[in-house]
């Protein structure tokens, strides 16, 4: 082995060791401030500490969608499913490609969740609160892009590293192997509310298999957005999660963002 075969193989390990202690810590942190903080107990605490709390929040969403992206670890735009500047970020080399994945899951999923609806409760079809409907989706579209640059923009990619996945392995393991973690940690990340958990683990496979080889986070936050808006609107699916997720009256987000609750008022 040549000197410089050598200082890359000891780069790549660094990269992976880096790799998967960002990946740990990540995921810590999101499961502490999660049972820690989304309980009623807590709620003063977080109306007394908002500012620091909204800071802390906005450090992580900057450190996954910039600092460790663009400064720590290089990553192209494309392989994060971005595109650039000048087209407003939104990915559109792969555009065509991605859409017949995304497009399926989303029209599969919605036919499920529609037709579930309707064989089982089919009371909540005829009372159908349309402004609550389409405001949910609005607010589930900020959700879904966060949700997307966490796993699709940031894990997705690292664990390609951990995997030294340089190049896509389309119909291997290592696709198989980088959806399959993914969507564990996303069956994780919504505890305990099982029936999201569910979803989460079998949806989330195939929505990271498919941004295994055509990463598009435009299209892959669209898909969230619609199938979370129609489970929670149409079926009734509480998407919460934390260990309060089932009290209705307990808001998170509502209490950090005083503003929402004028927003929402009683529509949900």
């Amino acid at each position: 082995m040549s000197k410089a075969q050598s200082l890359e193989q000891d780069s790549m390990m660094v990269k992976r060791i880096k790799a998967t202690v960002e990946i740990t810590a990540v995921f810590l942190g999101i499961f502490l401030f999660t049972w820690t903080l989304f309980t009623p107990d807590c709620l003063h605490l977080v109306e007394r500490h908002r500012i620091e709390i909204i800071s802390l929040f906005a450090f992580t969403l900057l450190y996954l969608a910039y600092i460790s992206p663009c400064l720590i670890f290089k990553d192209t735009f494309a392989i994060r499913g971005l595109g650039t500047w000048n087209s407003l970020f939104i990915r559109t080399d792969n555009l065509k490609s991605a859409l017949r994945g995304y497009g399926a899951i989303t029209i599969i999923g919605a036919t499920v969740i529609v037709g579930a609806t309707f064989l089982f409760r089919p009371a909540y079809l005829d009372n159908i609160n349309w402004n609550a409907f389409f405001l949910k989706l609005i607010f589930y579209i900020s959700s879904a892009l966060i949700q997307q640059l966490l796993f699709i923009g940031w894990l997705l990619v690292r664990l390609r590293i951990i995997l030294q996945d340089d190049d896509l392995d389309q119909t291997g393991n290592k696709r198989l192997q980088v959806s399959a973690v993914a969507a564990i940690m996303a069956f994780l990340l919504h505890a305990p509310n099982m029936a999201v958990m569910c979803i989460s683990l079998v949806v989330g496979f195939a929505f990271f298999w498919v941004s295994y080889a055509t990463p598009n986070l435009f299209l892959a936050v669209s898909c969230h957005a619609i199938l979370g808006t129609l489970l929670h609107r149409i079926a009734g699916v509480q998407v919460k999660f934390g260990p309060h997720y089932m009290e209705k009256d307990f808001h998170f987000t509502r209490a950090l963002f005083p503003v929402l609750k004028q927003i929402i008022g009683n529509l949900f």
